[in-house]
């Protein structure tokens, strides 16, 4: 239940001001599927230092991204194709 509030508070983004996520908000996003808008969105945080598509994931659904973040640690989010 939590994860899905912060990819609903990264959906509202830009309907609620622009309020920033927090670090532990971001990395509870780890593993999700967003759309383009939340990847560009995702990429613009304070708190996250890189975003790199790493191409194709496993299954050949979604592309893959490596997200590092300011505390170094490492999420991967999709995007479908």
């Amino acid at each position: 239940m939590y994860m899905y509030y912060n990819i609903i508070k990264l959906r509202n983004k830009k309907k609620t001001g622009g309020q920033k996520m927090k670090l532990a908000e971001i990395k509870d996003l780890d593993r999700e599927v967003l759309t383009i808008e939340e990847l560009n969105d995702l990429e613009c945080e304070e708190f996250v230092e890189r975003v790199e598509c790493l191409g194709a994931s496993e299954n050949n659904k979604y592309y893959w991204y490596d997200v590092t973040l300011t505390d170094d640690t490492r999420i991967d989010v999709y995007t479908e194709k």
